[in-house]
């Protein structure tokens, strides 16, 4: 059964590229899990990867309660069209960050064509800028004006980042998680709880 082939192969790869990462160790066809690994496992998401490598290699620290969630929706948020350089409305640290993040994401997606594998795609920042604001506590129309951004669009990023937030709490990763559990009620508020 072809399918089966390609699924198995396709295990491989994704282990292969595991064991390059080092996220885990194969001894006598035994898989053992090391710290990052750990990570991984908690995040459920698209860009589970991405994330994993970013609390890994610290890219997510010493982030603030309203930086953290609009850093976040950048693996979430996906534009109609292919705009992928850096909007200009973000702030300096958020910008570095975002620079850092996206060449990341370039390392991961270079592995993957290795592999022949794809997951990770390019992180995109188009709507960081208005989760922070969202996030300090403005209104959904204050945050959406001038944007071409659409209200239900805008919700839908912004639960993702909520469950996103939940997850990287539960790592119990500190100061990180504690963060992103005080960022929940930021993000989970008004319209976006409802």
């Amino acid at each position: 059964n072809s399918s089966m082939m390609s699924l198995s192969n396709k295990c491989d790869e994704v282990l292969k590229l595991l064991k390059e990462l080092s996220y885990i160790e194969v001894e006598q066809d035994k898989v053992k899990l090391n710290k990052e690994a750990l990570v991984l496992k908690e995040i459920h998401s698209d860009q589970d990867l991405l994330t994993a490598e970013c609390v890994s290699k610290g890219l997510l620290q010493d982030l603030s309660i309203e930086e953290l969630p609009a850093v976040l929706s950048s693996f979430i948020y996906q534009p109609r069209r292919d705009e992928y350089e850096i909007p200009g409305n973000l702030s300096q640290k958020i910008r570095e960050r975002a620079k850092s993040i996206t060449a990341l994401a370039n390392e991961l997606i270079n592995l993957e064509m290795k592999y022949r594998i794809e997951y990770v795609r390019p992180p995109h920042f188009g709507i960081a800028e208005q989760v922070r604001r969202w996030a300090q506590g403005e209104s959904l129309q204050k945050v959406l004006k001038n944007s071409d951004l659409a209200p239900g669009d805008f919700v839908r990023v912004a639960k993702q980042v909520t469950d996103l937030l939940r997850q990287i709490a539960k790592l119990k990763i500190d100061p990180l998680s504690k963060i992103a559990r005080e960022a929940v009620s930021r993000i989970n508020r008004g319209v976006v709880e409802y």
